[in-house]
């Protein structure tokens, strides 16, 4: 009596038994998003990052634009969704984010979701715009989040 698989055969000595089994496995892999900062240790699904406001910046009635301000990596294996808010009520209705070619979007204590992707690794490059009577205070702290599908 020889055991294949799940099945139990009986052959005399004088036979050849051949048993052919066809098997199927289902892999389940976890949803992983997260954000990273480029030429830092940062990362994980929410980061607070200081926003440096000195340097040049284009002028834009009572904004002031500051292109490129804030760029981050995003890792993921599946659609991905980054949000963003301002810790700091001060800076409630004085910072906006853009991506892209895209109107600013103001920043307001809740989340805002700014930019959406398709799996992969993913530079998202923000332009910020800036309150101009705020710019004197150096930084502004913007939390950002990661979520996985859409």
């Amino acid at each position: 009596m020889a055991l294949v698989g799940a099945i139990c055969l009986a052959a005399s000595s004088a036979q050849a038994v051949s048993v052919a089994m066809a098997s199927q496995a289902t892999v389940v892999l976890p949803s992983l998003c997260r954000i990273s900062i480029p030429q830092t240790s940062l990362a994980g699904q929410e980061l607070t990052l200081p926003v440096a406001l000195g340097g040049a910046g284009e002028a834009r009635g009572d904004w002031v634009e500051l292109a490129g301000r804030v760029r981050i990596t995003v890792h993921s294996n599946v659609s991905w969704k980054v949000r963003v808010r301002v810790p700091d009520s001060a800076w409630v209705g004085a910072v906006a984010l853009r991506v892209g070619r895209g109107e600013p979007r103001v920043l307001a204590g809740e989340w805002r979701v700014l930019a959406v992707g398709e799996p992969g690794i993913h530079e998202v490059v923000f332009d910020c715009w800036v309150d101009r009577a705020r710019l004197d205070r150096g930084v502004v702290p913007l939390v950002f989040g990661i979520e996985g599908g859409r």
